[in-house]
């Protein structure tokens, strides 16, 4: 879909894996290299010449997002992040209650002025990190965000070793898992999503990760035993 939060997360993964392009270049072809880059700008133009219904306006209203004429979508996002300033002030150390924010912004001057359905008042942050402050306060909230920075560095901290240890194949894996979640994060920016599946995996994954790195050289897993 062509959301606010998918054109986010599309982009930054985009501009992600052109950064890590010239590492490519001594363990690729440089006739795939070429092909891989002359797909990607045939994209490019597709996106542009034949742009799908609304996109442009979506993009026209983020770079105008600062004017006094902003659109009913961004005047409701910008609606959700007051009510959720306002609630962290109120309550700034134990917040509000986990998932207690849709029905905060229900009560607010906002709600019923900002629907664009009848009766459909009850809302989300439309930002993880601001709903999860809102929601448990800003100690909580920063132990949440604290949690996905730790996830992101044990990604990287891994591929830096098998690197070191010249195991490209194990380190191009976990720059994908690394490239991978700081899209998804970015995307949560943009989306009220804190149970979402595919973000505890990758924290399992990272913890799994921290563990795989810190093991002594040769040592292999202990292999569980039934009984």
């Amino acid at each position: 879909t062509m959301t606010t939060q998918a054109l986010v997360s599309r982009g930054a993964v985009g501009l992600h894996t052109l950064f890590f392009l010239p590492s490519l270049r001594s363990r690729v072809r440089a006739g795939y290299l070429g092909a891989m880059l002359l797909g990607l700008l045939v994209v490019c133009a597709v996106a542009v010449l034949f742009p799908r219904r609304g996109v442009g306006e979506r993009v026209l209203a983020l770079f105008h997002a600062t004017t006094a004429s902003t659109g009913p979508a961004l005047s409701r996002r910008a609606s959700y992040v007051v009510v959720a300033v306002e609630r962290i002030a109120e309550k700034p150390l134990m917040g509000s209650g986990l998932g207690t924010y849709p029905g905060i912004f229900a009560k607010s001057r906002f709600a019923v002025g900002l629907s664009s359905v009848p009766g459909d008042i009850f809302r989300y942050a439309h930002n993880t990190y601001l709903e999860m402050i809102s929601d448990i306060g800003i100690p909580g909230g920063l132990a949440f965000i604290g949690i996905m920075i730790v996830s992101l560095g044990s990604f990287h901290r891994q591929r830096g070793r098998l690197l070191e240890a010249g195991e490209t194949g194990d380190a191009s894996l976990f720059k994908a898992m690394f490239s991978a979640m700081l899209g998804l994060l970015l995307m949560l920016a943009t989306i009220s999503s804190s149970f979402n599946k595919e973000l505890w995996l990758f924290i399992a994954l990272a913890a799994t990760a921290h563990r795989y790195g810190t093991r002594p050289p040769g040592e292999e897993c202990a292999k569980e035993r039934l009984p």
